[in-house]
């Protein structure tokens, strides 16, 4: 799985990709060679957060889910029950954009859960 990842991290310009476990409630962090403008949406969601609490928050949702603080972006993936994804890159696309390449790495992640 690390392979697939560490693959996944170079292909999509992703700086972290951090994996949820929902059942031991703990992250597993993986690091791309590209780099965020800010850590803000980093500390909220993996430091300050928790697995539990977004997991929760998944329930009801349309996933993905973007959040945006500037040009970094930090994308929640729910990739089957007992996993979510963050995907933590920089984009200067459109709001139109910027959806339609989170489905598409929403997509992505799911296949390497598969």
């Amino acid at each position: 799985m690390k392979e697939k990842i560490n693959g996944f991290l170079i292909e999509n310009a992703i700086s972290i990709f951090a994996v949820g476990d929902t059942v031991k409630n703990i992250f597993q962090l993986h690091y791309g060679v590209t780099k965020c403008s800010s850590n803000d949406l980093f500390k909220q969601l993996i430091e300050y957060g928790s697995v539990a609490t977004l997991n929760e928050f998944c329930e009801g949702q349309l996933m993905p889910q973007i959040f945006s603080q500037g040009k970094t972006k930090a994308i929640l993936c729910k990739p089957t029950k007992n996993k979510i994804v963050i995907l933590f890159l920089e984009s200067e696309l459109n709001a139109k954009e910027n959806y339609t390449k989170a489905i598409d790495l929403d997509l992505k992640v799911k296949t390497l859960f598969e």
